[in-house]
């Protein structure tokens, strides 16, 4: 498949690289100083996991050619960066399909003027990582049956062409399913990571730069030991998946609600357990410190969504103000 990936950050550079290492045609678009650092240096990436550095033949490019079938264009863009973003993708006029691969309440609402309702797919990465010194990129796949990379039509259904790119990610190494509902799907998880940001926020204090820079251990390690915020934090994704029904919607992943049936303190104790480990600094921290412009933005939304439904959400505001 001929794919272009918008965006050459940690997660555009990342499943840039590996679709190309598994044998797709992948260009890359970036610019500034990362477009130069990647002409030079190209596309490296670095599995923490297993110790291994790879390059990828990825053709780097400051933009995509509009005339180009692509049989998907990524958005690896931030949510704080999409409608930015828009214009020049709605260049893309021979391009199948568009994935966005970032969250949010209603991204069909705010893509799909743009870029054509019947092109668009909502995705979202089930991996993480961080750019190093060298330009490479040191990454993470989050195991399956934490969080799959995830892919479905934002007018809902599971079509062929979600099938088929769902295939091409998985070839690539990731986890991957696709989703009848992704707009569920994305409230899902936002109530699920929006609390668990704002509570490793609530413990970065005024020190968020430095926690980011060390990876947010020291937040998370006293995240783990606080139980109150542990507690309010599992109540207000709480709060949260009952907005997703309040709004007509269900939780997904199904899993996610039959977990959060369990008791509160049992649920805080296996968040404590999980945040000090390797999943609470890839999956959580790093992003959460190093995109707080972005949380805030996604927090809002859910908040916005709220007030719509007349859900009062007090244990999930009281957390949010730290964003």
């Amino acid at each position: 498949m001929r794919f272009l990936v918008v965006g050459a950050g940690v997660i555009g550079s990342l499943y840039a690289g590996r679709l190309a290492l598994a044998g797709h045609e992948v260009e890359l678009a970036a610019r500034g100083r990362r477009l130069a650092e990647l002409r030079e240096g190209g596309v490296r990436l670095f599995d923490e996991v297993r110790g291994r550095a790879e390059a990828a033949p990825v053709r780097v490019v400051e933009e995509g050619d509009p005339e180009a079938p692509y049989d998907a264009v990524f958005a690896a863009l931030r949510r704080d960066q999409l409608e930015a973003a828009l214009p020049a993708l709605a260049r893309l006029r021979a391009a199948k399909a568009f994935v966005t691969m970032t969250n949010g309440a209603d991204i069909a609402k705010a893509a799909g003027g743009a870029l054509g309702e019947d092109r668009l797919l909502l995705g979202f990465p089930g991996a993480g990582g961080a750019r190093r010194g060298d330009g490479s990129i040191a990454y993470r796949v989050v195991p399956g049956f934490v969080q799959l990379t995830t892919v479905g039509e934002a007018s809902g259904g599971v079509s062929p062409r979600a099938r088929a790119i769902v295939a091409a990610l998985r070839g690539a190494g990731f986890p991957s399913a696709a989703s009848a509902d992704m707009t569920s799907w994305q409230r899902s998880h936002l109530a699920l990571v929006c609390p668990m940001a704002n509570a490793v926020y609530l413990k970065a204090g005024r020190d968020a730069g430095a926690e980011a820079a060390a990876g947010g251990r020291a937040a998370l390690s006293a995240l783990a030991a606080d139980r109150r915020a542990l507690e309010t934090m599992v109540d207000a994704i709480r709060e949260g998946f009952a907005l997703v029904r309040a709004s007509g919607g269900r939780v997904e992943p199904a899993k996610l609600a039959l977990a959060f049936s369990l008791p509160r303190g049992l649920l805080a104790r296996v968040f404590g357990a999980a945040m000090k480990g390797e999943w609470g600094e890839t999956v959580v921290a790093r992003h959460a410190l190093s995109a707080r412009g972005e949380m805030r933005m996604l927090n809002g939304e859910l908040l916005a969504l709220a007030d719509g439904a007349g859900q009062a959400m007090p244990n999930f505001r009281e957390l949010a103000a730290y964003a």
